[in-house]
């Protein structure tokens, strides 16, 4: 089965807990929450304290951890997500996974390209990267399809991608065999949030 789940990233302050609310009761049930501290992308999200405030009770939830050394922050995420992404390429992306997955929560590598890809042991879930990391609203990068199927292929049980979801694309990348569908502007800017689900998971 595969789930959309939400981005708060471009919310505005003011409106995350109405938000959040609103998503969760047009029938919401995962939240994605994205961690930037500025080392490998621009800084933004959320920190876990906060994230933990607004995730709304009973939805599950994902973490996204984009920074060069997110071993501090480990423990704190996987006590109540469910996965906890970190990206390839950083320094110590593998021992920050071994970490999540001592917690108890399911560790994710986030790629971007087939050679990234191919370091994810199997029974890791991945988040293939449809836009470049931290760049809430930028351009789609079609190559993500191929990477999906690749993943497919591998026997991953959890592939996410994230960035720049339209229904379109959802319908796509769910046929392929992805599992979790990350949608922020697209999403949250729906007037109806709960058509935007049926059309992106018919």
């Amino acid at each position: 089965m595969t789930v959309v789940a939400a981005s708060l990233w471009s919310v505005p302050a003011a409106s995350l807990a109405a938000e959040a609310a609103r998503l969760a009761a047009a029938g919401v049930s995962r939240f994605h929450w994205d961690f930037a501290d500025g080392s490998m992308s621009r800084a933004g999200g959320f920190d876990e304290p906060r994230a933990r405030a607004l995730q709304p009770p009973g939805a599950s939830a994902e973490a996204h951890l984009m920074q060069r050394d997110p071993r501090p922050r480990i423990a704190a995420w996987a006590s109540w997500c469910a996965s906890v992404a970190v990206h390839a390429g950083q320094p110590h992306w593998r021992e920050a996974l071994e970490l999540v997955a001592a917690a108890g929560a399911l560790p994710v590598l986030a790629v971007t390209d087939a050679e990234q890809l191919a370091a994810a042991p199997a029974d890791w879930g991945v988040l293939v990267m449809s836009i470049v990391p931290g760049e809430a609203g930028g351009s789609f990068d079609a190559r993500s399809y191929d990477l999906v199927a690749a993943a497919a292929a591998r026997g991953h049980r959890h592939i996410g991608v994230d960035g720049s979801m339209t229904p379109e694309r959802a319908r796509r990348f769910a046929s392929l065999g992805a599992t979790t569908l990350v949608s922020g502007s697209g999403l949250v800017g729906a007037a109806d949030v709960a058509a935007w689900l049926r059309a992106a998971m018919p």
